[in-house]
C-alpha cells in the first residue's frame, strides 16, 4: 500500500537564505516555475531534443516546476500524476530521461524495480521522493550510490559543493528562498557510497549532509529535497 502524506496546519513557512538547485539531468537543466517563464522569455543558449517522462505527485497544491522548464528547452515531455499510468509509460515507452518528483505518496517497490531495470538499460533518472527513508533498503537506493541518513521536516538551505554544469548550464541556477513548507517531510540527508555529492546542507562537503548526488555512471542524479515546495522562482 502506498503511504500518503500529511498536510501541515500552516500554509507556508518562508525562510531567508534557503537555496535549492533544481537539477534535471547530467547535461540538462530545468529551473523552477519562474525560471522556466522568465529565463524562457530570453534567448535560450541551448535548445535540446529528446523524450522525457515525468511523474509529478504534489502535496498541498504545489506547482509543477519541471514540465514547463523542460518544454522550454525544446524537449518532448510526457507528464503523469497517477503512479500506475507512469509505470505503464515507463515500461512501455522509450525515454531519454525519466524524472520522479513525488512529494505526496511513497513510490512502490514495483515501480522502483522498473526504475532499476530502466537504469540498467542505460536510462537516465532524476529522483526525488519524500519517503526515501522508507525505501532505503531497496536496491534502487544502492544503485544511486548513497545511503539515507535521516529525513527532516523544515526546509533547509542547499548549497553547491563543487563547480558543476548542473548549476550553470544552460542557465545559472538562482538563489531560491521563497519556500512552501506544505507537508510533514521535506527531504533527506544522504551519505555517498559510490556517488558524487554536488550539493548539501552545509557550506562545504560534510559527512552525512549531502543533498544532491550523481551516481558513478552519471545517469542517476538524486535530489533528496522537495523541489515542489518552492514557489515563484
Amino acid at each position: 500500500m502506498l503511504k500518503h502524506r500529511s498536510l501541515r496546519r500552516t500554509n507556508s513557512v518562508c525562510r531567508p537564505n534557503c537555496l535549492l538547485f533544481a537539477v534535471i539531468a547530467a547535461c540538462v537543466f530545468a529551473g523552477t516555475a519562474r525560471a522556466a517563464e522568465d529565463v524562457g522569455a530570453k534567448a535560450n543558449p541551448k535548445v535540446l531534443s529528446g523524450n522525457v517522462l515525468v511523474f509529478f505527485d504534489p502535496c498541498g497544491g504545489a506547482s509543477d516546476h519541471v514540465s514547463p522548464a523542460l518544454a522550454n528547452l525544446g524537449l518532448t515531455v510526457t507528464t503523469h500524476t497517477n503512479l500506475g499510468d507512469f509505470q505503464t509509460a515507463l515500461t512501455s515507452g522509450s525515454w531519454d530521461l525519466v524524472i520522479v518528483d513525488s512529494y505526496n505518496n511513497s513510490i512502490s517497490d514495483a515501480v522502483l524495480d522498473d526504475l532499476v531495470a530502466y537504469h540498467g538499460a542505460v536510462g537516465k533518472i532524476i529522483f526525488s521522493n519524500w519517503n526515501l527513508l522508507g525505501a532505503a533498503a531497496h536496491p534502487f537506493v544502492a544503485l544511486a550510490g548513497v545511503s539515507v541518513v535521516d529525513q527532516y521536516s523544515i526546509p533547509e538551505p542547499i548549497q553547491a559543493w563543487n563547480a558543476s554544469p548542473l548549476f550553470t548550464t544552460p542557465n545559472a541556477v538562482p538563489t531560491l528562498d521563497n519556500l512552501l513548507n506544505q507537508c510533514d517531510v521535506d527531504g533527506q540527508y544522504l551519505e555517498p557510497t559510490t556517488a558524487t555529492a554536488h550539493a548539501g546542507y552545509e557550506p562545504t562537503p560534510t559527512t552525512d549532509r549531502a543533498a544532491i548526488t550523481v551516481d558513478p555512471t552519471g545517469h542517476h542524479p538524486q535530489r533528496f529535497h522537495a523541489p515542489v515546495g518552492h514557489r515563484g522562482q
